[in-house]
């Protein structure tokens, strides 16, 4: 995917989910840790 198709620059835009039975779609992060960004999951408090 390019800005104009006609190469770069590209621009990937990503949506992660999990499907929680008890809640639905939960939205996470998948980026992953870096030195500037610690990304942890934690289930929502009325799983």
């Amino acid at each position: 995917m390019s800005i104009d198709d006609k190469g770069a620059p590209y621009s990937l835009h990503g949506f992660n989910a999990i499907y929680l039975p008890k809640i639905g779609w939960y939205r996470v992060d998948a980026r992953g840790n870096k030195k500037e960004l610690t990304l942890n999951f934690f289930l929502p408090k009325n799983v």
